[in-house]
């Protein structure tokens, strides 16, 4: 990750632990003993490019440093169903907090990166490069990360996507790369 994106990101992730668990996941602490481990993986649901495994590391980190990361793949990759892009293992309440938390960021940021992927295949022409987080309407400025990932097919770093206008022209709607998570 570009340093200049972290301090972002770090935002970000203070912002979703606030929104998301706030003082306290009361389901879990009430119902999931505070001794009781537990195991989960990020398993991909269709292809695409998968964005924030990184980001993923981070927010993991900030609940619970205790918990093991297992890194299967990398940001950038070509993902298709049934591919596992990571496990976690560790605490089950961790692993509840951090659950809705890590979806969400890497959904939107492997959707963002599957759309930028086919806009750099299908639009070279017309294409510039003056502001990455414009290609999601600029509604999350922490994610222009997830559109300079090498793309694989490309065997490059996106430096250039499509204009905005062109893009909502033809595709009115960036669809939400979906993932989900099973405990094992």
């Amino acid at each position: 990750m570009k340093p200049e994106y972290i301090p972002f990101v770090k935002e970000l992730i203070e912002l979703c632990i606030k929104e998301d668990i706030g003082d306290g996941d009361h389901t879990s602490l009430c119902c999931i003993p505070a001794d009781a481990h537990g195991r989960m993986r990020l398993l991909c649901k269709q292809e695409g490019v998968i964005a924030g495994i990184e980001v993923a590391q981070m927010v993991l980190d900030r609940l619970d440093p205790e918990m093991r990361f297992e890194q299967i793949l990398n940001d950038g990759d070509r993902v298709k169903p049934g591919d596992v892009a990571f496990y976690v293992s560790g605490r089950l309440r961790s692993l509840l907090q951090a659950e809705r938390i890590l979806l969400n960021i890497m959904q939107r940021m492997s959707g963002v990166a599957t759309q930028t992927a086919f806009y750099v295949k299908h639009l070279e022409a017309g294409v510039n490069a003056d502001s990455p987080d414009e290609i999601d309407g600029g509604d999350h400025g922490a994610f222009p990360e997830a559109v300079h990932l090498p793309h694989r097919s490309h065997g490059r770093t996106v430096a250039r996507r499509p204009r905005p206008d062109t893009v909502r022209r033809i595709f009115p709607r960036c669809h939400t790369f979906e993932v989900h998570r099973v405990i094992l």
